[in-house]
This record gives structure tokens, C-alpha cells and sequence, in this order.
């Protein structure tokens, strides 16, 4: 059964202002997605395809112009008190830019207790001895704990958002372009404990990226966007037969070999 469902979801920003006319820009066009627990869904397309829109409407940072953003069966922005903290909690985030993510005034522990201040009420020694854990959870000592983010680097910054994000115990990790920055040996680093973790909290998870190798390597099925729609899906090996969408192709050849004896390229073109 499905724990969040985007059904129909259309979201549209108003291009213009005083001294020209205003014109409607569809970022996401009708699209419907759902997680079930332990899945991990891939979503892949190029720049501006709508993947980070469609996030930000996952994670209730945005509403749909059209169509609605269900969690356990229920519209989101229907949710108040109780079942709208549920929903807060359950839900939870990692970006691409983790220095812009964190408060840099803030040490370490404090960045991870922020949720379980939030939602558990823990303070003090309580709440630094739980974000400890949770730190020594992704690869990082107490000695990390008071330290500030600037004296990290972006694998080691990376790992602090997974655990603030693990924090509150969630149902469903959004990951937009999580590694995307990273280099290739720390990215195989995060992408493990991902994977470690998935199976140990069967949380869904939906990977957002245009890296196909990233998904390739953590995803159990793909879906393509393309001008803010769902273009294709594919399951496991994601290899792309006949019938598949340009798109896809054009992503697949950008890092992948023309050739088999020549190496694949590091980096997306």
C-alpha cells in the first residue's frame, strides 16, 4: 500500500512582471508517482525537466495547482495538528547543497537534535547523546559531535544531513540529487549507508537525479521526466529498449561509452 502518492500533480509558475506581459510556465504537468515501503523509485530527466518541482511538491513545500499530494490515503493540504505533524515527520529531506542546508553558527550535534527537538522534546545532554548515535550511525565519531560545518567537507557534511534527516525516525526519504556533487569514491560511500539504511528502517525513498549510473546502482525502478511529464518507466537493469523516450537515451549516452574499449565519461555532459 502506498505511504505517499503524488495523483495528477500540476504546478505552474508566473513568468513575468511591471513591464512585460505575464506568462503561465507548467514545471510539472499532471504527474502521478507513489511510494510503497522499502521501495527506492528513481527519478531521472535533464536540467529543468521538473524532477526538483516535483520534490518540493512531495515534500509539501509547494501545493499542486491541479491534482493532490496524498499521504496514507489523505490530501495533504487537508492535514492539521496531529496528522499534519505526522506527515512533517514522516517525510524528510536531503539536498544537493548541504553547506546551504545547515546553519553554519550551529555545531554538528545540534544540526541532528533539531528534529528530535521538534518531535520528541528532547534538550540538552538527552538530545546531544541521541544525535551522537545517530552520527556514529552514518561514519562519524564524538568527537565530530562539536564541531561546526565549515570544518567538514562535503562527503563528511553530507553524512550530518542523512542523520539530521534519520532523526525523526521517517517512512519516506526525499533525496534530490543527494550525491550529485559529491566525488565518485564518496558518492559509492553515501549511496551504501543509503542502501544499509533502507533495509534496516524499510523506509521508501525517492531518488531524484540525472546521474543514470546513480540510479542504476540504488534504484529498483526508474521513471523519465521531460518537460514537466512523465515520459517513460522502466524496471530493473534500466536498459532502455526500443520504444524508449530520447530523453533517456540522451542521458544514457552523455556518461556511457560509444565504445566498448573506451572508458565512461566522469561527468554528465
Amino acid at each position: 500500500m502506498a505511504i505517499l502518492e503524488l495523483s495528477g500533480v500540476s504546478r505552474r509558475y508566473r513568468q513575468g512582471g511591471w513591464f512585460r506581459k505575464g506568462r503561465d510556465l507548467m514545471a510539472v504537468r499532471g504527474v502521478s508517482l507513489s511510494l510503497t515501503p522499502g521501495c527506492c523509485l528513481g527519478l531521472i530527466g535533464r536540467s529543468g525537466s521538473g524532477k526538483s518541482t516535483l520534490g518540493r511538491l512531495a515534500l509539501g513545500l509547494e501545493a499542486p495547482d491541479e491534482g493532490a499530494v496524498l499521504w496514507r490515503g489523505r490530501d495533504v493540504r487537508g492535514l492539521r495538528g496531529a496528522d499534519f505533524t505526522d506527515f512533517r515527520r514522516n517525510v524528510q529531506v536531503v539536498f544537493q547543497n548541504v553547506q546551504a542546508a545547515v546553519n553554519p553558527r550551529l555545531p554538528i550535534w545540534k544540526i541532528v537534535a533539531e528534529p528530535l527537538e521538534n518531535f520528541d522534546g528532547l534538550t540538552g545532554s538527552a538530545a546531544r547523546d541521541a544525535a551522537v548515535s545517530l552520527l556514529s550511525r552514518v561514519g562519524l565519531g564524538e568527537a565530530d559531535a562539536d564541531r561546526l560545518p565549515h570544518q567538514f567537507s562535503g562527503g563528511m557534511l553530507q553524512r550530518v544531513c542523512i542523520a539530521r534527516a534519520l532523526a525523526p525516525r521517517p517512512a519516506c526519504l526525499v533525496l534530490d540529487e543527494a550525491v550529485s556533487s559529491l566525488d565518485m569514491a564518496v558518492q559509492a560511500q553515501i549511496i551504501d549507508l543509503l542502501d544499509e539504511i533502507r533495509r534496516e528502517t524499510n523506509a521508501a525513498c525517492l531518488f531524484i537525479s540525472h546521474d543514470i549510473r546513480v540510479i542504476r546502482r540504488t534504484c529498483d525502478e526508474l521513471l523519465v521526466m521531460e518537460q514537466g511529464r512523465l515520459a517513460d518507466r522502466l524496471a530493473k537493469p534500466f536498459e532502455p529498449g526500443p520504444g524508449a523516450h530520447p530523453a533517456l537515451a540522451e542521458l544514457i549516452a552523455a556518461i556511457l561509452p560509444a565504445r566498448p574499449n573506451l572508458p565512461a565519461r566522469s561527468k554528465v555532459a
